[in-house]
Parts: C-alpha cells; sequence; structure tokens
C-alpha cells in the first residue's frame, strides 16, 4: 500500500515537473523539436539520478540481483509515467 502511495507521488511530481515545463517552452514559444527534444533530457536526468540512487542503496543494503530487478520496475515505471 505504501508503495503504490510512492508510486502515485513520484508520478504525480513528474506531471508536475513536465506540466511547469510545457508552461514554460510556451511562454518562451519553443518549437516542438526542441520542446521534445528537451522534455526526453529531462526525463533522462530524472531516470540517471533515480538509478544512481538505487545503485547507492543496492550497494549498501540489497544483494545485486533484487537490485537488477527493482532497476527494471524503475524503467518500467518511468516508460509508462512518460506516456
Amino acid at each position: 500500500m505504501a508503495t503504490e502511495t510512492h508510486q502515485r507521488q513520484l508520478s504525480d511530481e513528474i506531471g508536475n515537473v513536465v506540466d511547469t515545463l510545457h508552461g514554460l517552452f510556451e511562454e518562451i514559444g519553443l518549437a516542438q523539436y526542441d520542446r521534445e527534444q528537451r522534455e526526453s533530457g529531462v526525463y533522462a536526468a530524472i531516470s540517471a539520478a533515480l538509478n544512481e540512487q538505487l545503485r547507492v542503496v543496492a550497494q549498501y543494503v540489497l544483494s545485486s540481483s533484487l537490485y537488477c530487478s527493482l532497476s527494471l520496475s524503475l524503467s518500467r515505471f518511468l516508460y509508462v509515467t512518460r506516456r
């Protein structure tokens, strides 16, 4: 239950960031191609930061097999959230 709540909060936060970006892109009149490119950069940065945090946690408390499972789950979550 707590995990679902955290996933929902993370998804909401990512959605808020994307909405803010869209508003900023609109304000400065950024072309659609540039918008997509910059939005992809934001997702890549979020993914890299979350994967790094997983790596740090795994280094101290998780076995390497569980780390791989968590990393795959995160990738799936980001893919679904991005759609």
